[in-house]
């Protein structure tokens, strides 16, 4: 600020160039560091992901505990040749075991806040219940949960545990197996494209990748392909 012949004489702050090199610097600096946080979030979410598993897997091994060493049976139980005396979901039967339902939703599942708290149940039997479901991120193997070959796989008579997949991510935008929102397992015995990568799993939901649980109680983060190494092993079948 200076004084010229008795006026105050103030100085501009920003020429209309300097104002716009500073624009650009700042949107440089926003580019270079919006992918980091968005980097950092998903990274987050992810961790938040693997701790919904593990915590999944000791709700898991608390009921198998109780139940002879086996898991929830899926879908709808039928008594006789009537209708499912109740709807038979995994996560109403782990219900008991679970600290908080927010257990069930990872956080980058995206249809996640559409299907809070509950949504009404679908299906063949829809018209047989009116209370409504809740909606989980996850879905429990099939070999777990359905009847295969004659027969139900138990926890412990796994042989190998620690690369027997448990639960997997859902997708609820490519859930195709039974055309249900309700749908809670997936069928890795049948046709992949049926059941894995592009129909019902989100298998690329954390950076290229998606978070599972085995049926030791471990969660890890894998790609889709790396569910059957090493050796070509089949980890979705014991």
């Amino acid at each position: 600020m200076a004084q010229v012949k008795g006026w105050v004489k103030w100085r501009a702050g920003f020429s209309l160039v300097e104002l716009l090199v500073v624009v650009a610097i700042v949107a440089i600096l926003a580019a270079m560091l919006f992918p980091a946080f968005a980097r950092a979030r998903d990274r987050g979410n992810e961790a938040a992901c693997l701790s919904n598993l593990r915590q999944l897997g000791v709700a898991a091994q608390a009921y198998a505990d109780d139940h002879d060493g086996f898991m929830p049976p899926g879908h709808a139980v039928r008594t006789g040749d009537g209708p499912p005396a109740a709807p038979a979901d995994w996560y109403s039967r782990l219900e008991p075991f679970v600290r908080s339902p927010e257990l069930l939703l990872c956080p980058s599942d995206r249809r996640r806040a559409e299907y809070l708290p509950d949504r009404p149940y679908e299906g063949s039997y829809a018209s047989e219940y009116d209370r409504p479901v809740r909606y989980t991120s996850y879905l429990l193997n099939g070999v777990f949960s359905d009847v295969v070959n004659g027969r139900r796989q138990s926890l412990p008579t796994l042989r190998h545990p620690t690369d027997t997949i448990l639960f997997a991510e859902r997708d609820q935008d490519r859930l195709s197996q039974l055309t249900w929102v309700n749908d809670d397992d997936y069928h890795p015995w049948e046709d992949r494209a049926y059941w894995g990568q592009g129909a019902g799993m989100a298998s690329e939901r954390h950076h290229g990748g998606a978070d599972y649980l085995y049926a030791d109680g471990h969660a890890a983060w894998r790609r889709f392909e790396q569910t059957f190494t090493p050796n070509g092993v089949n980890q979705h079948l014991p």
